[in-house]
């Protein structure tokens, strides 16, 4: 993890929910920086949803692992289907 991702992840040691100006202020990390990096960490969060709902089900035709992805993650954020493929 880098210097930045790990700033960000500090922030949730006092709280659960961030806005992004939020984090911009409380880690004076540039906008288009802490952009980059949020999109980093989110795209961890979805690899480990997929592999953990693959090890589960071990085949699954790719509208149902989609499905199983977006029920999952529906109660952190809403990924957009482009960039769950």
């Amino acid at each position: 993890a880098s210097t930045f991702q790990m700033a960000i992840l500090l922030q949730y040691n006092t709280e659960d929910a961030y806005t992004v100006q939020q984090l911009t202020d409380s880690t004076q990390i540039k906008m288009d920086i802490l952009a980059q990096v949020l999109q980093i960490l989110l795209k961890s969060k979805l690899l480990a949803a997929i592999v953990r709902i693959m090890k589960m089900r071990k085949v699954l035709k790719h509208q149902q692992l989609l499905g199983e992805v977006l029920t999952q993650l529906s109660s952190r954020f809403k990924p957009r289907v482009p960039v769950i493929k």
